[in-house]
């Protein structure tokens, strides 16, 4: 059975990012991280070892995935340490077939918009 990674912002797109759990769910084996990380984990360990164990990663972007900032008021996606940017940039460097799926009216960024390491997933 097919192992897949749901990546998302929950500022973002966490209702429809579990409206695809749902869904996949009876058909996959699906990861996510409000239900596949045990109280006392490392989350960033467990992230990691469920992304690589996966054959696809769907990246959920809605209307605000790379424009979102942080308390500073920098964008996250420009941080090395943005979770979601490290999911995306290691689906990408461990070759897996990532699927973008854009939400709620969202439309796929411009590489322009992204940071170098992301600049593939437009053509994806």
């Amino acid at each position: 059975m097919a192992r897949i990674f749901i990546s998302y912002r929950r500022d973002d797109s966490r209702e429809t990012a579990l409206q695809l759990l749902a869904a996949l769910k009876p058909h996959f084996i699906v990861f996510m991280d409000v239900e596949g990380i045990l109280v006392g984990k490392d989350f960033r360990a467990t992230v990691e070892r469920e992304l690589l164990a996966a054959q696809v990663v769907l990246i959920v972007i809605g209307t605000q995935w790379v424009t979102i900032t942080g308390k500073d008021g920098s964008r996250r996606l420009d941080k090395l340490d943005d979770l979601v940017r490290i999911e995306a940039e290691m689906a990408l460097r461990h070759d897996k077939i990532v699927i973008p799926v854009l939400v709620n009216g969202a439309t796929m960024p411009t590489a322009d918009e992204l940071p170098r390491s992301l600049s593939q997933l437009p053509f994806l």
